[in-house]
């Protein structure tokens, strides 16, 4: 997976003994979109350009990855809303094209059955422009999970809200989660947020070829609430271990597999439970 250091968290799905990540990351995913929607694409955009084939698998490539970048995936640092359009709206242009067999009626109830989730009953029918950044950012999770979709990729989710917003939302992310249990990657530099969300989190070494450096397991209950999460005996441990991971790596340093299982070890001997190592 291409990524910075930081951590990769995962919010397990339906099953846990699914693979922990996609392997080449996003343009892995990006590949298999292609390879899936290449060929009735191709015959459309041939005809646009009037049998030009170069062409066509230019502009064809060239639409996958917007398409990918820009609806595809969560990015909720910045949801992309038309501004001009109200919150219900903004939901419901993915929903019409994801749902197209549903009638009218059923479509409405899918977009504002989330809107309600994320606590904007009230506010849906105000325009993206009237809204506040912490506004937005629950449109875009009513709108990531009205799509049904079979993995949500969240890259830095709330790195741009303030304290308050960014708790009052990994709330409403983690409730809303809960009904669907989609699985999810969130991309994260924040210890503590890795550790309330995911599953299974997996920390990434330093540079452009960062590689799997650990995987740690979350053994935590569910219904997680930050307040519950400080109580819990174990908490300290997992934040020990991540925090011993990012000082390893800390300077552009590159610890041998030993020190690494130092690391993992310690926790498991204060929590009592198996670590499984980036092999695994």
């Amino acid at each position: 997976m291409p990524l910075l250091n930081g951590a990769v968290s995962l919010l397990g799905g339906r099953s846990r003994s699914g693979p922990v990540g996609v392997t080449g990351g996003e343009d892995a995913i990006i590949t298999a979109l292609y390879q899936t929607y290449r060929a009735p694409l191709m015959t459309f955009v041939l005809r646009l350009t009037g049998g030009d084939r170069q062409r066509a698998e230019d502009v064809v490539q060239e639409t996958m990855v917007r398409a990918w970048r820009e609806a595809g995936r969560l990015d909720l640092s910045g949801p992309s809303l038309m501004p001009w359009l109200t919150a219900r709206e903004n939901v419901a242009l993915g929903v019409d094209k994801v749902y197209p067999k549903a009638s009218p009626a059923e479509r409405r109830d899918v977009v504002e059955y989330y809107l309600q989730r994320v606590g904007l009953g009230d506010a849906m029918h105000k325009r993206a422009v009237e809204l506040s950044n912490g506004m937005k950012q629950r449109v875009g999770i009513a709108r990531a999970f009205a799509l049904s979709p079979k993995l949500l990729l969240l890259d830095e989710p709330f790195g741009m809200l303030d304290s308050l917003t960014r708790w009052e939302l990994q709330d409403v992310l983690m409730e809303v989660w809960a009904k669907t249990k989609v699985t999810a990657i969130c991309v994260t530099h924040d210890v503590d947020e890795a550790i309330l969300l995911a599953d299974r989190v997996v920390m990434m070494s330093n540079g452009p070829r960062a590689r799997i450096g650990n995987i740690m397991e979350v053994d935590l209950p569910r219904p997680r609430s930050r307040k519950a999460l400080l109580a819990h005996r174990d908490y300290y441990a997992y934040r020990e271990e991540l925090l011993d991971f990012l000082e390893a790596y800390e300077g552009g340093s590159n610890p041998d597999s030993e020190t690494l299982a130092r690391i993992r070890d310690k926790r498991a001997a204060r929590t009592g439970t198996p670590v499984p190592t980036a092999a695994e």
